[in-house]
């Protein structure tokens, strides 16, 4: 385990965070790093409980104490999710260990997809559809850097430096917003630390959210999935 690993552990714990049958991280038998059950996990049983003050949602976003004014009047801009917590997450980066989020945002990988194949690569896919989709996609962030970056210049000079604002920031920042936020059943998009470090693969799970107001996202089993003490645990 890294220093980071260990580090975003201890956070998450001391933060309220409750994942008792859950070791992370270990090598799955892929090479991928990933999660086991410390003991039977049964169906419909919370495996994982994320407190709200955890999670990075719009929610959270749009009541930042310098960012909510920039949202705010400049909703042409930010009419999405994605650029709403891309800006977030910049700035995040940005202050890097002043960051709260910090202990979390070390531990995520780069999140490469078809976007990143360099030619000869996207040629092995014959299928000219899914070059075309690949390349509007990278457009796309492209695009919007430009549209964010060229408003934050203009209406706040200084205050949001290219320099530390970079494209690279932009592009794993909204990347990783496409490839790890909850949403269907949350008021509104979010990360939720710890739950999206599991694998994913053909099971049914289920998740909740501030049930009778606890506060708490839950993640568990459901259907006829189980998880037997030993296996590698999985998201749908």
């Amino acid at each position: 385990m890294t220093i980071a690993e260990q580090r975003f552990l201890q956070w998450l714990r001391d933060n309220g965070a409750t994942f008792p049958k859950l070791q992370w991280p270990t090598t799955t038998p892929n090479g991928l790093r990933g999660a086991v059950a410390l003991e039977d996990i049964a169906t419909d049983e919370p495996m994982i409980c994320v407190p709200r003050s955890l999670l990075i949602s719009e929610h959270l976003c749009w009541q930042d104490p310098q960012l909510q004014c920039v949202y705010r009047d400049n909703r042409d801009v930010f009419t999405r999710d994605d650029p709403v917590l891309t800006l977030f997450i910049m700035r995040e980066l940005v202050l890097g260990e002043r960051s709260f989020f910090h202990p979390y945002l070390s531990i995520l990988p780069y999140p490469e997809s078809v976007q990143d194949w360099d030619v000869d690569e996207l040629r092995e896919l014959h299928d000219d559809r899914l070059v075309a989709a690949a390349a509007r996609r990278s457009s796309e962030i492209n695009v919007y850097y430009d549209r964010v970056m060229t408003r934050l210049q203009q209406k706040y000079p200084g205050e949001f430096p290219e320099t530390l604002y970079t494209l690279d920031k932009f592009r794993f920042a909204w990347k990783t917003i496409q490839a790890r936020t909850f949403g269907r059943r949350l008021p509104w998009t979010a990360l939720v630390p710890f739950a999206d470090c599991l694998n994913h693969s053909n099971v049914a799970t289920k998740y909740d959210f501030d049930v009778d107001e606890n506060g708490m996202f839950r993640l568990y089993p459901s259907s006829s999935t189980c998880f037997a003490k030993g296996e590698e645990v999985f998201n749908s």
